[in-house]
């Protein structure tokens, strides 16, 4: 055969199979619903060939979708693949994949968790949406020449992260609302080409990645600044500004604010950061990589997320004058090789982490300058970590919440000229610092380090290192970090001292043969007296209380010390791998503190605390280990019991158990202690060794009882016994089997007798908790509240009410009833409670874990005498529609009608439908005094009464109005008055109280229909001007304004200013109220609307009333008389307060006044109700001035 015929051979060869290839590709199709090739995409692939073609139908497809051939996936309508929050959705692990049109969401959250996870190369996605996932929306690692193209991705913890992976394209993409980023190059991610993208709220982040092509992208609506091997340029507009390998930049003036991070340096020299806002971003503000000689001033870091300032191995690089406030980590941030670099004149304020810190990440910061900045209100003030050879010099340090100043594994430092407030410095493994003529709350900060045979005489903090014979004595060491730190010294004395209000009182590290004796150490807030692997050393006859973690501490191996004659006050003593330490004769809360070591066969009779070592078969039983740091302790103790204790209200844990097994650790309760349990390397029983007879609610029972935990979740069954096990230590799926639901007295001993029966849960807690207090067991009662409410109302204050109440009401001689429902979603019981002079309703409010969240002792309400409930009916009815319905009452006379009608229109804050305070209904006395006198009363709960937590987010939100609050429903109100039967609908009137006062002219001129307004105690001035008097009042009430109502009254007056200037930032609340609300109010004249409504008006005022008074009711006058088109009453009481009730007695209106039980009075019942029932004669006379 010639050349010729082999070539068409090999020709037509290739044709056939070109041909073959193409036939053989498929089209598969998937729809979850049927009717389609697979109902599951994971079936699809799995069958496919290469080269096929996957269309999915629109529809949610559960599952993880791996695609491991070079096929294309279409979707159809925009399939979901959720992963259900585990793995990823979908996962490219072939070369060649093309994936379009789906919706990839709800991954995992790990860091391999992904939307669209890619894993190899050449693969085209375009047209997806990816949203709500854990972690990465799309991720391409180690992967190369991707098309990402047409995506939305939004809503992720990250967006579109490439890793080691070089030439992809990623274009177009709308990029949003991303929690950390937008899109992210890390790890030599290089030669890749980012262009054409929208981000919203999210940007571009660079690490180690270079040579990439970054144009035409837009970050909130401006240009993304990317600059790589320039030189010599000023930015003058951008959305955020990457600089990558470039010399002499200029940033300046811009604002670069919520994107990733605002201005990223990345091996970037002699360029000039300046007098920017960068603010609101996810991953920081302005941060610098391997860069160097720039200058960063006088820029605005604040409220970013993240750092304000980042360095990470830069050097000399001057940072000065800038705001680095309020970000959710640090301040400003120097790490691994950083130095040389210059940190002066800056405000670091209220960072959630550290103002200033040098931290090493495996290289460590050193040269460094930080000088003449302002540290405040951060958690911690200057930290170094591993960092040497810096100078720390006339800062101002104050106010931060642990230290100011902190050295931890770091020397040759030079920490001069500094000035603490309420702060000072903490020393950690730290050697050869120069520390000099700092100040700490105005005395010198002592600092010695080599030293030896030296006195202490004047300090405000003392730091000892490396030491030996110095005595620290007679010294008051309040207000800052640590009052007293030896750090590896010895024979030393701490010696009758007051040590108070620290972190720490007194610390001791490494440190043997001191003595520390006669101080007085209080409330600080970590620790009073703490030992850090110290031994042989003398803690004798020291005061200390009120310290959180420890009284006395001892810690990581403290050997041989002597903790004898100390006095704890709600604290005590705390310990950690303790041996060998000698403790005896001190005092918890006045009992003994027992300690016992190697001891068995004993029963601990007396005890304010209880810590076991290396015990076996003791017995702890019948006490109160409460207000304590622990209750009890178990180290390396066995076979012991502890049972029947209560063990509350301890500042660290209830009960500690830390390499002690086969204890049995049952019937106690544990109640509100910062931590009920810890247990490590134990395996214990929690309940009893045999099965218990006991009487619950009435009923006996017979079972193993465990412990009461005050923090328990599970619900009770019958038999008082929780539905589900109370975990002790997750990780061994240790658990008390059998938790009971209240204390354990109630399971043994008998309640107060009475024949009200209790039929459900929460009613026998209530029944229980009135009947303690009848039997002045209040600490027991008091066992009952959750932690909230325990904190508001400690056992005192409880004592106290209950017996203000006998001295009130008389003797409590039984429980009549007991009922229960259910008010804004938490469970309310009634308790009517029968004391020898009246009735009173335990109103006792329940959390969702069976707690009392809530306690009211209210007088029963009993009408007044002027009213005759048999001459009216009374029924529910509801207010407005959708989502802001509310509920209402309306009172209608009994008869034909129609009658006039009257909405009655609350006073500020959330009321409810009675305008109920205290003991008293307001808004009850006017609807059933009015029925009763013919006039039809429709009353109704305010929207932040009922939908609280709705309208917090509307304000927060910043979307939060008067009608939102209270205009739009009463509108509704009235409406549906129109639409009632045997109302006349020619005479609605609209009686408003106080704020609804205020309000009613302007709800009066959304409807003219309205009939007339009747206006009692209604403010015509503005709310500002109104609190303020309100303020000032009560200050002076007592004839003297002290220095805290002076810095109310400011601050009150301070907002007021801002409100009535609109001088209010977006989100800023303002006298309780956005920014929306005062501008709604701002042009609102109450007077001057009512002059133009040519509707009748009573104005009723009390005398007696300070919340509006008789300078708003001249007002009203002063601005109606004269008004031709208007007919108006006014009616000025003489000794009736704001809720126009009679006061008894003289002298000035107290805010007590309002809770005297009382009605209102039957001359304004009298009043309002002839008026409305001459409405004709009011309208004729209003069209008679008008003509």
């Amino acid at each position: 055969m010639d050349k010729r015929g082999r070539l068409l051979v090999i020709c037509a060869t290739i044709l056939v199979l070109i041909f073959v290839g193409t036939a053989s590709a498929t089209n598969w199709s998937v729809d979850g619903s049927g009717g389609a090739d697979f109902s599951v995409i994971q079936e699809a692939i799995n069958n496919a060939s290469m080269g096929d073609t996957i269309i999915v139908h629109s529809g949610v497809y559960y599952e993880q979708v791996y695609v491991n051939k070079s096929v294309r996936l279409k979707g159809i309508g925009y399939p979901v693949v959720a992963a259900n929050g585990s793995g990823s959705a979908i996962t490219l692990n072939a070369d060649g994949i093309t994936l379009e049109g789906f919706n990839a969401t709800n991954s995992g959250s790990s860091g391999s968790d992904v939307g669209i996870k890619v894993t190899s190369n050449n693969n085209t996605i375009t047209g997806n949406n990816v949203s709500n996932n854990g972690w990465n929306g799309i991720s391409v690692d180690s992967s190369n020449n991707n098309s990402i193209t047409g995506n939305n991705v939004c809503n992720n913890e990250y967006s579109i992260s490439l890793s080691d992976s070089n030439n992809n394209t990623i274009t177009g993409n709308n990029v949003s609302n991303n929690k950390y980023g937008g899109i992210y190059l890390a790890d030599s991610s290089n030669n890749n080409s980012i262009t054409g993208n929208t981000f919203v709220n999210n940007g571009l982040r660079v690490s180690n990645s270079y040579q990439n092509t970054v144009g035409g992208n837009i970050v909130n609506g401006k240009l993304l600044v990317y600059l790589e091997d320039a030189s010599d340029y000023t930015v003058k507009d951008a959305g955020q500004v990457i600089l990558v390998n470039c010399t002499n930049i200029t940033v300046k003036n811009l604002d670069l604010s919520n994107t990733d991070v605002g201005i990223g340096l990345w091996k970037t020299e002699n360029s000039r950061i300046s007098n920017n806002n960068v603010s609101n971003n996810n991953c920081g503000s302005i941060s610098l990589s391997d860069s160097s000689n720039n200058s960063i001033t006088g820029n605005n870091a604040s409220n970013n997320n993240g750092d304000g300032i980042s360095i990470s191995d830069s050097s000399n690089n001057t940072i000065t004058g800038n705001n680095a406030s309020s970000n959710s980590n640090v301040g400003i941030y120097l790490s691994g090789d950083s130095s040389n670099n210059s940190i002066t004149g800056n405000n670091v304020r209220n960072n959630s982490n550290v103002g200033i810190w040098l931290s090493s990440l495996g290289l460590f910061p050193f040269n460094n300058t930080i000088t003449d900045n302002n540290v405040r209100n951060n958690y911690g003030g200057i930290y170094l970590s591993r960092s040497s050879n810096n100078s720390i010099t006339g800062n101002n340090v104050s106010d931060n919440y642990d230290d100011g100043i902190s050295l931890s594994r770091s020397s040759n430092n030079s920490i001069t000229g500094n000035t603490f407030v309420n702060d000072g410095l903490s020393v950690d493994d730290s050697y050869q610092n120069t520390v000099e003529e700092n100040i700490v709350n105005g005395k010198p900060l002592v600092y010695l380090e080599d030293a030896s045979d030296y006195t202490v005489e004047d300090a405000g903090q003392v730091i000892v290192v490396n030491c030996t014979n110095i005595t620290v004595e007679n010294l008051d060491l309040a207000n800052t970090s640590v009052g007293v730190a030896l750090w590896k010294t010895e024979d030393s004395k701490v010696l009758n001292n007051t040590v108070s209000n620290n972190g720490n009182g007194i610390s001791i590290s490494r440190s043997s043969n001191n003595r520390i004796t006669g101080n007085n150490v209080g409330n600080n807030s970590i620790g009073g007296i703490s030992l850090w692997g110290s031994s042989n050393n003398i803690i004798t006859g020291n005061n200390v209380c009120n310290s959180s973690i420890g009284g006395i501490s001892l810690w990581n191996s403290c050997n041989n010390n002597t903790i004898t004659g100390n006095t704890f006050v709600n604290c005590g003593l705390s310990v950690f791998e303790p041996y060998q330490n000698a403790v005896g004769d001190n005092t918890v809360n006045g009992k003994p503190l027992v300690y016992l070591v190697d001891a068995s066969e004993y029963t601990v009779r007396d005890a304010g605390q209880v810590i076991l070592v290396s015990c076996t078969n003791i017995t702890v039983e019948g006490l109160d280990l409460s207000n304590t740091s622990v209750g009890i302790e178990l180290w390396k103790t066995e076979d012991s019991k502890v049972l029947n204790n209560t063990v509350s209200n301890n500042s660290n844990r209830g009960i500690i158990l830390s390499d002690s097994s086969n204890n049995s650790i049952y019937i106690n309760n544990f109640i509100n202690n910062t931590g009920n349990v810890y247990s490590y390397a134990s395996t214990n029983i929690w309940n009893s060794p045999e099965e218990i007879t006991y009487t619950y609610d009435g009923t006996t029972y017979a079972s193993y009882l465990g412990n009461y935990w005050a923090d328990y979740k599970g619900r009770a069954d019958a038999n008082g016994i929780g539905n589900a096990p109370y975990s002790i230590d997750s990780e061994k799926d240790e658990c008390d089997l059998y938790p009971l639901m209240t204390p354990f007295e109630y399971y043994i001993s008998s309640e107060f007798e009475t024949e009200v029966v209790a039929t459900s849960n929460m009613e026998t807690i209530a029944k229980t908790f009135v009947t303690l207090l009848n039997e002045s067991e209040f600490e027991k009662a008091h066992a009952l509240f959750n932690k909230d409410m325990a904190e508001a109302v400690p056992v005192n204050k409880l004592n106290t009410t209950w017996n203000s109440l006998i001295d009130q009401y008389g003797a409590f001689t039984g429980i009549e009833n007991i009922s229960s429902t259910e008010e804004k979603g938490y469970e309310t019981v009634f308790v009517t409670c029968n004391f020898s002079k009246t009735f009173l309703d335990a109103k006792i409010v329940f959390d969702i874990h069976e707690k009392i969240a809530g306690l009211f002792f209210l007088p029963i309400y009993g009408p007044p005498e002027y009213a005759d409930p048999d001459s009216f009916t009374e029924s529910e009815c509801t207010v407005g529609t959708g989502k802001w319905k509310l509920p209402g009452a309306l009172t209608i006379p009994k008869g034909e009608g129609p009658f006039y009608a009257v909405v009655l229109v609350a006073g500020s804050g959330p009321e409810d439908m009675n305008e109920t305070i205290g003991p008293n209904k307001p808004f009850k006395d006017l609807a059933w005094g009015l029925a009763t006198e013919g006039i039809a009363v429709l009353r109704y709960d305010k929207r932040t009464y009922r939908y609280p937590e709705e309208c917090i987010a509307m304000i927060k939100n910043d979307n939060f109005t008067v009608n939102d609050e209270t205009i739009d429903d009463a509108i509704a109100a009235v409406d549906l008055l129109r639409e009632t039967e045997r109302i006349d609908h020619d005479n609605i009137s609209v009686l408003g109280h106080s704020w609804g006062g205020y309000l009613a002219p302007r709800i009066a001129a959304r409807d003219e229909n309205i009939s007339g307004l009747i206006l009692l105690a209604a403010p015509a001035r503005s709310l500002p001007d109104l609190i303020i008097e309100q303020t000032e009042y009560l200050a002076s009430r007592d004839g003297k304004i002290d220095e805290k109502e002076v810095k109310s009254l400011e601050e009150v007056k301070e907002q007021a200013k801002k409100v009535k200037e609109l001088n209010i930032s977006t989100g800023e609340i303002l006298l309780g109220a956005p920014k929306s609300y005062w501008e709604d109010l701002s042009d609102y004249d109450p007077v001057n609307v009512a002059r133009n409504l040519s509707r009748p008006i009573l104005i009723l005022q009390g005398e007696r009333d300070y919340h509006v008074t008789t300078v708003d009711y001249e007002m009203w006058i002063k601005g109606l008389l004269g008004k031709n088109n208007l007919c108006f009453k006014n009616i000025l009481y003489s000794d009736f307060n704001h809720l126009f009730m009679a006061v008894p007695g003289t002298g000035e209106a107290t805010p007590a006044d309002l809770f005297i039980p009382g009605h209102v009075a039957l001359i304004v019942i009298d009043d309002v109700a002839d008026w409305i029932m001459n409405q004709k004669e009011n309208k004729l006379l209003t069209q008679i001035n008008a003509d």
